[in-house]
């Protein structure tokens, strides 16, 4: 009789299997062996990401910005920019993969799925382009079989990996000898020790300090590009001159705490607030609602 472990790979081998069916069975192998690092990743793919920090790259899609006018139908909307439209059709996807699989398991004949902004982000997007028409975002179906495709090939690596060191277990049951070797299957994968580890394993600890950032966290990368963005739209002199020395001492107070051993989440949160409400004022200008969209992302990952 093969061992739970051989199970896995058979279900991760077959296309039939679902990989939300897959995941639970993952999860009692990661469990069991006490992998705690895989089987926090397996239940955040499981259950859904709580907020963006922490989405792994493979979560990261891109799409078109597009508004639908009723009698001309999809219009594709042009950012120039390309650091500003990649703040506009970069979303990170943090639902459940069995949400996943429904959608492409759903009839979709268009070949996309719309992701349809916040009120606020599409007052943003609209008062940018001057228009009254409701903007959307397109993401083709291929980027959301890409993330279950990755998850996938992820668990089939880790199982393989066990049973070459000779962890295949006994039904649901597994060794001390299994439990010390599997510590050692985790070593080189990017998915636990990239973007999760950085914020999930800090979570655990009851003594973090949910105040401070944590230096190369995924949110901490976020925070840096968009201070360089913004220090490139004032030095290209983008924002009206009667805002840039407010906006700067924003940006001043932002930068220095990026810099420090322990950034302050609170710190760089009013920063941002203030920076966001000044921008707020700049009317008509694509660059300035391109720094308030991607700070309205941010924001709530800061409290």
């Amino acid at each position: 009789m093969p061992g739970i472990v051989q199970e896995l790979q058979a279900d991760l081998a077959s296309s039939t299997s679902s990989v939300s069916d897959i995941l639970r069975k993952a999860v009692i192998v990661a469990r069991k062996l006490k992998v705690d690092e895989l089987a926090v990743w397996i239940n955040k793919e499981l259950n859904g990401y709580s907020n963006e920090e922490g989405v792994p790259p493979y979560r990261i899609v891109t799409g078109s910005l597009v508004a639908h006018h009723p009698y001309s139908g999809k219009i594709p909307l042009i950012v120039r920019d390309a650091e500003l439209e990649k703040v506009f059709t970069t979303k990170r996807i943090t639902m459940p993969a069995a949400e996943i699989e429904h959608l492409l398991g759903s009839r979709n004949d268009a070949g996309y799925f719309v992701h349809t902004f916040t009120s606020s982000q599409s007052a943003v997007l609209m008062d940018a382009f001057k228009m009254d028409l409701v903007p959307s975002l397109h993401v083709p179906t291929s980027h959301f079989k890409r993330i279950l495709d990755r998850i996938r090939n992820e668990l089939l690596d880790w199982a393989l990996k066990l049973e070459e060191n000779g962890i295949t277990g006994e039904g649901l049951s597994f060794s001390d000898r299994d439990i010390t070797k599997a510590k050692h299957s985790i070593q080189n994968s990017t998915v636990i020790y990239g973007d999760v580890s950085s914020s999930q394993i800090q979570n655990l600890s009851p003594h973090a300090n949910q105040d401070f950032l944590q230096r190369g966290s995924d949110i901490h990368r976020q925070i840096g590009e968009l201070v360089e963005l913004l220090q490139k739209q004032i030095d290209n002199k983008a924002i009206p001159a009667e805002f840039v020395d407010d906006i700067r001492k924003q940006y001043d107070i932002v930068a220095a705490e990026m810099d420090s051993a322990k950034p302050k989440k609170s710190v760089i949160h009013k920063a941002l607030s203030v920076a966001r409400d000044l921008l707020m004022n700049v009317t008509g200008n694509l660059i300035a609602s391109g720094l308030i969209y991607e700070i309205a992302k941010l924001l709530p990952l800061l409290v």
